[in-house]
């Protein structure tokens, strides 16, 4: 019915509803939902080309490509794509009066680790619509989680000193698996692999190395993505690790050994509302570049995760 709808007017605001309708739907099949998505990008972009100043088919627009992102392939640069269509978004007065377009950026930023920014969108949202619970207890959801980060960080999982001695004591170089020896192989490229502690690692992707260390805690989160853990190296550094594309259920445990080559660390160093956090973090893309325990994870750690970002009105 809504489909003959849009042959008869094919016009930005039927184009934006076929974006969502198609996005809720629901689906006999994986692959229907994925073509589903997809098909959700297509008709927001052509919604978007029919009128660029138009700011809710920009919002529309990057709600699919957060869908997207989340669906099928957890690919940063969509993340990078959905928040370029944000930006488009707040250009015009009545989008950016959205409480929807603030909430839904910043979960998107809070999974770009734009930590600082993806509060202060949580709090525009709250501030747009007070009564509007969820923004609200967000923020404070994702404060906790910040605080668990940076408190076993700190105290380095809260393992009694005598249980941290003995794990980082049992840190042993055939515990880099495939990493060790100086090199691995991949897709038939050898890539060169030197081991270094966590405190010589520099911000960004750190090339041609690989770091190992114990893993001391899991922190908890309310969502399922990332998995985040504490790990420490022989010289009892200790870092947060946040994994992406990881299957539920799935992860590692306290006493496990794991290596990560070409680490990408953050700094995450800011002040919100009275509260001031500062901790070091590597971002780990895929399960499937870790080493535990001196073994690959295999293709049953990875999942394609699904996380509904809340429909308010879009």
């Amino acid at each position: 019915m809504w489909m003959h709808g849009m042959n008869l007017a094919r016009n930005k605001v039927s184009l934006r509803n076929l974006s969502m309708i198609l996005r809720q739907e629901k689906v006999a099949s994986a692959q229907q939902r994925s073509d589903n998505i997809l098909k959700g990008v297509t008709y927001a972009k052509e919604a978007v080309q029919l009128d660029t100043n138009d700011g809710m088919s920009w919002a529309v627009l990057a709600n699919a490509y957060l869908s997207t992102f989340f669906a099928l392939s957890q690919n940063p640069q969509t993340l990078k794509l959905c928040m370029s269509a944000y930006q488009h978004a707040e250009k015009d007065v009545v989008a950016r009066s959205n409480p929807q377009l603030h909430y839904n950026k910043a979960v998107a930023l809070k999974y770009e680790e734009e930590y600082k920014l993806a509060l202060e969108s949580f709090s525009r949202a709250q501030a747009l619509d007070p009564t509007w619970e969820v923004p609200q207890q967000s923020e404070k959801q994702f404060i906790k989680y910040l605080d668990s980060v940076q408190e076993l960080v700190s105290l380095k999982g809260k393992l009694k000193v005598k249980k941290l001695q003995q794990m980082v004591q049992s840190i042993e170089p055939k515990q880099l698996g495939p990493y060790g020896g100086g090199s691995y192989t991949a897709r038939n490229e050898t890539v060169k692999l030197e081991p270094i502690v966590l405190k010589n690692l520099h911000l960004g992707t750190n090339l041609e190395k690989v770091v190992l260390g114990k893993v001391v805690c899991s922190v908890h989160n309310d969502n399922v993505v990332p998995f985040t853990f504490c790990l420490v190296d022989k010289e009892e550094t200790c870092m947060a690790v946040t994994v992406y594309n990881l299957a539920e259920g799935k992860g590692v445990i306290i006493g496990d050994s794991v290596s990560i080559p070409e680490p990408y660390l953050t700094k995450v160093h800011f002040k919100y509302k009275q509260k001031e956090w500062n901790f070091d973090s590597i971002r780990v893309e895929s399960p499937l570049v870790l080493v535990v325990n001196g073994r690959k994870l295999g293709q049953d750690q990875q999942a394609r995760v699904q996380l509904s970002y809340l429909r308010k009105s879009e």
